[in-house]
């Protein structure tokens, strides 16, 4: 994985210094090699190192013999696929007309490396980088949708004096872009780099900021916390061509429940599910797993298993019980004879962290759960150093039906359609194993009645809106932190179609939920985990921590003149509902994190 920056202007030349300083910012993404591409006034590429650029590349020019450029790429590897030189980037073609810097994995690059070879092309290496750019230049735009992977790119067609950016269909890898002051237009990886090119562009998007206070409501638009900086939506692509943006769609998909039969459904995922980790495990080095007490991540531990890969495992776990599946996770250590990592996040070492944290995050975040993937790929850093991969279970819970709120969807669709003794029956098996008042749960219905009545396009939409997006980008932020490369194969788009074309009591039914995962897990997955009714989710046990360890540290900025520093919203609201919630009278606990979150973000900029 790694990090991408790109600076191009019709006319605007920017000190080559300020782009490497800039640069630099987003090293962590890629500690093993770095390189750069500028287009001189005879619209030639010229290739340049760095002061990391790796040794077999030591006699091209450094970038910052060159005073001022108006073209520029540049890139951070790190290495998981063909770890030798030949996967150095930025990446040109053989007759000089295209060049790409590229962020990702494409997991069917072989597939369609037989498929370019078959045309006549001939490649160098045994990097996906090479396949992805002779895909473009084979198939233009209509390329990406023969990806199956992650990624973010850019690429400049000489041609057609074009620069191409793209984002694969779930957002899993990042990208941003602005115009600046000057007309110029420049993306990166992060938005630190950006920001670092342009400090005019650090104005705060108050209406990003309101919808986070009230609502939560993250990573759901273009828009990002800075007003002039925007996030390129997953599953679009950019056209920069002659001074003109032109955003386009790639990827779409309209979910029928096409699929009704339990053991078509059943065959077809484990077919499919085996199928994505065996790509997903693809690497030159070693391969890791995060394992939690859930399903998904032991269906993706059982399946490396199945197929050879026994990985060294990841958990975070608590010393309070109540919040730890640690009891979970030793049953499943036992049953795969892992060799397990158990990490203790904790609130001492969050106050340590948490400037680390909040730099890396770079916009403010939900809760205190996104700190326990941070925890545990700071541990990996440290003391598992050969694992540079690491799989996890985003999307299983998205896709098929694992959230609470997934049920209440279930219901309203059962009541529309008339089906009122089945309704009835599913409330009370709900109501009697979750211990939830039926009052309470006939509310949550009806909002489901009005807003999200239709199982198929709900789940739909928690693939391609918050929170999966949010997630997805805590994911990235945290590993890509410690040079660490998250997957995620239940993201694989097959998979993806497959589950949003199966009928909804396919994924939940007389109370069991992801139904088709649990049975395809049978045999490959410890009968415990699968039968487990509880859902814990990657939870903290932050409610207490704000009322314990955390206390002093909130009281420092809600009791003195500190929070009078945030400039996006009115403070006197914000340090009502503070007193509220001292006081017992307001238990939104999340909301007072979100605000100090606010404030520790702000204080940083």
């Amino acid at each position: 994985m790694c990090g991408i920056t790109g600076y191009i202007s019709s006319s605007a030349h920017i000190l080559v210094s300020d782009f490497y300083r800039a640069h630099r910012l987003i090293r962590h993404r890629g500690p093993d090699d770095e390189g750069f591409v500028m287009l001189n006034q005879g619209r030639q590429f010229h290739s340049y190192r760095g002061d990391e650029t790796i040794d077999h590349f030591r006699k091209l020019p450094h970038l910052l013999t060159e005073s001022t450029t108006n073209f520029i790429f540049g890139h951070r590897r790190l290495s998981i696929l063909d770890i030798t030189s030949k996967g150095h980037q930025p990446f040109l073609s053989d007759d000089g007309n295209y060049v790409i810097t590229y962020n990702g994995e494409v997991y069917n690059y072989k597939n369609l490396r037989d498929e370019l070879e078959c045309k006549g092309y001939h490649f160098h290496s045994d990097s996906d980088t090479e396949v992805v750019l002779y895909s473009y230049v084979e198939w233009g735009k209509g390329c990406f949708a023969k990806f199956n992977g992650m990624w973010a790119l850019a690429i400049y067609d000489k041609k057609k004096d074009e620069i191409i950016l793209s984002r694969d269909r779930f957002g899993i890898k990042p990208l941003y872009y602005t115009i600046t002051g000057n007309g110029s237009f420049c993306f990166g990886s992060e938005l630190k780099f950006i920001r670092a090119l342009d400090t005019s562009l650090d104005v705060i998007n108050k209406n990003v900021v309101r919808n986070y206070l009230q609502s939560c409501f993250l990573n759901n638009t273009e828009e990002t916390f800075f007003c002039n900086i925007k996030e390129l939506e997953p599953a679009h692509l950019l056209i920069l061509s002659k001074g003109r943006i032109e955003i386009e769609k790639y990827w779409s998909f309209t979910p029928q429940q096409t699929i009704t039969d339990i053991n078509e459904a059943v065959e077809r995922f484990s077919l499919l599910f085996e199928d994505s980790v065996k790509q997903y495990i693809q690497s030159d080095v070693e391969v890791g797993a995060l394992l939690s007490g859930g399903l998904d991540s032991n269906l993706i531990v059982g399946v490396m298993s199945k197929l050879g890969c026994k990985p060294q495992c990841f958990s975070a776990v608590f010393e309070d019980e109540r919040f730890s599946e640690k009891k979970y996770i030793d049953k499943s250590v036992q049953y795969y004879n892992l060799n397990a990592h158990y990490i203790y996040p904790n609130p001492t070492d969050f106050l340590k962290d948490s400037y680390d944290m909040m730099y890396h995050m770079e916009e403010p975040f939900r809760s205190l759960s996104a700190y326990s993937g941070f925890y545990i790929y700071k541990y990996m850093q440290m003391q598992t150093a050969s694992v540079k991969v690491v799989l996890n279970g985003q999307g299983a819970d998205e896709l098929f039906g694992g959230y609470t709120n997934d049920y209440f969807v279930f219901f309203a669709e059962l009541l529309l359609q008339g089906r009122i003794s089945k309704f009835f029956r599913e409330v009370h098996l709900f109501s009697k194993r979750r211990r939830i008042p039926f009052s309470l749960i006939c509310r949550h219905i009806l909002r489901a009645c009005l807003f999200n009545n239709n199982f198929p396009e709900h789940c739909l939409s928690g693939i391609t809106k918050t929170p999966l997006r949010e997630y997805l980008r805590y994911e990235d932020r945290n590993s890509m932190a410690f040079g660490i490369e998250a997957r995620v194969p239940f993201l694989d788009y097959r998979i993806v179609e497959f589950a949003l074309s199966l009928s909804t009591s396919l994924k939940i039914d007389n109370f069991i939920n992801k139904r088709i995962e649990r049975i395809s897990a049978a045999g490959t997955v410890v009968d415990y985990i699968i039968n487990r009714e509880d859902k814990m989710g990657f939870v903290s046990p932050q409610e207490m921590w704000q009322q314990t360890d955390l206390k002093r540290a909130f009281d420092e900025v809600f009791l003195t003149k500190k929070l009078s520093a945030i400039t996006s919203m009115p403070i006197d609201p914000l340090l009502k509902e503070y007193d509220n919630y001292c006081s017992g009278k307001n238990e939104n606990w999340g909301k007072i994190w979100r605000i100090y979150c606010l404030y520790k973000w702000e204080e940083m900029l």
